[in-house]
């Protein structure tokens, strides 16, 4: 969800920061056991799908953290938003003999050939975020996420019930959505989801919806493909982006053509300095986001690992192969009281 040469320039200093507390805790760590039996805290990696926009590198902590309390040594990378890189790093990983690793594809399709090694040699994988087709997903021993659909439909409903209020039952509203990529797994989700819970609001006005704008996850990616829209259409009533990480962009934007403040906006993901500016200014446009919890997700991928290596069955400790997070709505009324001063998310 960042630009990939920004990621390939902040790598090195992610992965160093990163690696520095699980070097600590291979010298520190007392009481675990390897794959072998031999003493000493197990191997194992998270492939993480990019570095750079926040949400990445507070989900690595999140499993990092975990998976230091629970005696594992875990060796974290980056692919950089880029399949070839990550697959390059899987086989890596597989080569060390990790003894069990956490997902967060890229592009899940051009992994299926390493993750069906995986399978081979009996390395069991917990996915985090990213979603795969059910075919890979039944190999995994567990697939971490959000429900992106549910989630997204929070701010979708969000957005209709301002609507209404604004606009009345009959005036049709115009709106964009601005994505990540064309196609990618998340978008789709999140713009079946957004849909679904505008629809979902009685007496909401009409939905107008302009074509689809991609921002690439990232706020500099995103400010282009907005000011076109945004010029061409100076009425437009309000707008979905996919994540915080845009919104800098799409301030920007908008900015730029006169029209930050008259936009309702509603976004994903819960950044903190995104609640913090809906908690300071009750006339902020940003109306809504939601809390997918990125910390949580590394968390709860660590402790699934954990019972896979255990050889608890995978259907006892994760149903249907999918755990997925409680999701939190933030709106003006309730941002005071979820903002967190010492959390990103």
């Amino acid at each position: 969800m960042s630009v990939r040469k920004r990621a390939a320039n902040r790598l090195s200093t992610k992965i160093a920061l990163l690696t520095i507390p699980i070097l600590l805790t291979t010298a520190c760590a007392g009481g675990g056991t390897g794959p072998s039996g031999a003493a000493g805290p197990t191997k194992i990696g998270f492939a993480q799908g990019n570095f750079g926009n926040g949400w990445y590198e507070v989900n690595a902590k999140g499993a990092t953290d975990e998976a230091k309390q629970l005696g594992h040594d875990l060796e974290v990378v980056s692919g950089g938003g880029d399949p070839v890189t990550q697959n390059a790093q899987l086989s890596n990983f597989i080569t060390k003999g990790v003894a069990g690793l956490i997902i967060n594809p890229t592009d899940p399709q051009a992994l299926s050939s390493n993750l069906s090694r995986l399978k081979d040699e009996k390395i069991p994988f917990v996915l985090v975020n990213a979603g795969v087709t059910p075919d890979l997903l039944a190999d995994s021993y567990c697939y971490v996420t959000e429900d992106e659909k549910v989630n997204a439909g929070l701010v979708g409903a969000e957005t209709a019930r301002v609507m209404k209020a604004k606009h009345g039952a009959t005036k049709p509203v115009k709106i964009l959505l601005v994505l990540g990529f064309p196609g990618d797994t998340n978008s789709a989700n999140r713009e079946a989801g957004f849909k679904a819970g505008y629809a979902s609001v009685a007496g909401a006005p009409p939905a107008q919806y302009l074509e689809n704008v991609y921002g690439k996850w990232a706020a500099d990616t995103a400010v282009a493909p907005v000011s076109s829209v945004a010029t061409g259409n100076p009425d437009l009533d309000a707008m979905f982006v996919g994540t915080d990480s845009m919104l800098p962009g799409v301030q920007q934007a908008l900015t730029s053509v006169n029209m930050w403040g008259k936009v309702s906006i509603a976004s994903y993901d819960g950044q903190m300095k995104v609640v913090k500016q809906m908690k300071d200014d009750p006339n902020s446009p940003v109306i809504a986001t939601v809390a997918n919890l990125p910390a949580q997700q590394g968390m709860i991928a660590a402790q699934m690992l954990d019972k896979a290596l255990k050889g608890e069955d995978k259907n006892t400790a994760c149903p249907g192969n999918k755990f997925f997070v409680k999701p939190t709505l933030i709106t003006h009324d309730n941002a005071a009281s979820y903002y967190k001063s010492d959390a990103d998310y």
